[in-house]
């Protein structure tokens, strides 16, 4: 079974949804099991925002955290 995309990552392409992240902004992600390639974004206070993909996203390395 392949592992899920999950963790602290920065948004790289915010077209068409920059009223709910912003290009550059740090969300945790995790990856939709039954939806491989997508994911639900975190943010705090915020509710959580589902279907999005992954390739807008680059996981943050344990430095950059």
């Amino acid at each position: 079974m392949k592992k899920l995309v999950e963790g602290l990552a920065k948004c790289l392409d915010s077209a068409g949804i920059e009223k709910k992240i912003k290009k550059g902004e740090v969300v945790y992600i995790k990856e939709i099991s039954n939806m491989p390639g997508h994911c639900v974004v975190i943010k705090t206070g915020k509710l959580p925002i589902v279907g999005y993909h992954l390739d807008r996203f680059r996981l943050l390395s344990k430095d950059e955290v």
